[in-house]
């Protein structure tokens, strides 16, 4: 059988959710051609819709071997990583297929969307900008910017109200200053945040006030 016949085989068991079928079909043209790059991203692809995280990013791996210069490996690889919680990951890989094809509109809007995640709202603002100074009545743009813009000024009141600093995908506050002349003879929690205030989904590092040690005075011995 050819090559193409085993292709259109493997697409048609796709369609019709046979992923096994699929994954037997594209593994046979990868055992006879193990850098036919379209059969490891397909495979790696099924393997992603069929929950195998493990053996997709280990595929799409590969597949950025074969062709270290395709945007395409890199967002896919990307979308793998967002569904599997990694982020910051995603948007680097993201930002490389961005790097080596600057027009690929789906990934820029994707990369905004990862970046509100996380709330990198200025880059995924700028994202959002640079969509729409080519093609001004997108409606995914529209629909991200203005979220963008929301989430900003969330942040801000957020900052405004308990001082916090942006660290990773981590929203980090200072503790609370303990007067030294206040005995510290057990942890203290160093912040309270207002439910009212907080940007839903972000996370929250908590810092604990350690205890200092006592000096107990000198015994009197005589």
């Amino acid at each position: 059988m050819t090559d193409d016949k085993l292709r259109a085989l493997a697409d048609d068991a796709i369609r019709a959710r046979d992923t096994r079928l699929a994954v037997n079909i594209l593994t046979a043209l990868i055992r006879k051609n193990p850098a036919d790059f379209d059969a490891v991203l397909k495979r790696s692809e099924v393997y992603h819709a069929i929950g195998e995280t493990g053996a997709a990013l280990a595929g799409m791996g590969y597949v950025i071997k074969l062709n270290p210069n395709s945007p395409l490996a890199y967002f896919r690889r990307a979308i793998v990583l967002q569904d599997a919680g990694k982020l910051v990951r995603a948007e680097a890989d993201v930002s490389k297929a961005l790097e080596l094809c600057p027009d690929m509109t789906e990934a820029r809007l994707w990369r905004a969307a990862v970046r509100l995640t996380i709330w990198n709202c200025d880059e995924a603002i700028e994202d959002c900008k640079t969509v729409l100074a080519k093609t001004p009545d997108d409606p995914a743009a529209i629909r991200l910017l203005a979220i963008g813009e929301a989430k900003k000024a969330e942040l801000e009141m957020v900052r405004l109200q308990r001082g916090g600093e942006k660290v990773g995908e981590w929203w980090r506050f200072k503790p609370a200053d303990v007067p030294d002349s206040r005995p510290a003879t057990k942890g203290a929690l160093a912040i309270s945040v207002d439910p009212a205030l907080w940007p839903s989904g972000a996370k929250l590092e908590i810092s604990i006030v350690k205890p200092r040690p006592r000096k107990d005075k000198p015994v009197n011995q005589e």
